[in-house]
């Protein structure tokens, strides 16, 4: 429901009942092929293969629909492709209206991707999606080290061309 209900729902439980909580990044289940071609699904970072090869790593995707202003296509467009989307199909729906289709992954929609979407378009933009075929990503378990030991609530499983990003704004 976006980033305002997750600190409305955080704040509750520390006010109401005094639990310190952290937030952690939301997960989608992969799929992995080892190295022995035996295909395994991990719902958490904390079961990604560390200490065996992998041939090949599939992530669910979805198809995405937005309705937005036309004057606020390029930032739409901007976010979905700084997100992994490929640009499937645009349509103008009238002179001032237009709908974009994106393939993206399910995991890149967690997290603030409908805030966002919401701010750039001042709140005009409509946003659907349906599920969609997985397809192949090069995903890497990224481990947070907490005095030099992993912590698995905070591993997280994100594409390699991210990873450096992702570890630094966690870690700050």
């Amino acid at each position: 429901l976006g980033l305002l209900h997750m600190d409305v729902f955080r704040q509750r439980l520390e006010q109401e009942h005094g639990a310190s909580v952290i937030i952690t990044a939301p997960t989608v289940p992969i799929q992995i092929k080892k190295s022995s071609g035996e295909w395994i699904e991990i719902q958490n970072p904390a079961e990604y293969p560390t200490n065996e090869k992998i041939r090949q790593v599939m992530e669910p995707t979805v198809l995405s629909t937005i309705i937005l202003p036309s004057d606020m296509l390029g930032g739409a467009m901007t976010l979905c492709q700084s997100r992994r989307g490929e640009l499937v199909e645009h349509n103008p729906l009238s002179s001032n209206r237009v709908m974009l289709r994106y393939i993206m992954p399910l995991s890149e929609l967690g997290g603030d991707f409908y805030d966002e979407l919401k701010s750039l378009s001042s709140g005009y933009a409509s946003f659907d999606y349906e599920e969609h075929t997985p397809r192949e990503a090069d995903l890497v378990r990224m481990d947070i080290l907490v005095n030099g030991e992993s912590v698995d609530a905070l591993a997280r499983v994100v594409h390699r061309s991210k990873a450096e990003k992702v570890g630094r704004e966690v870690c700050q």
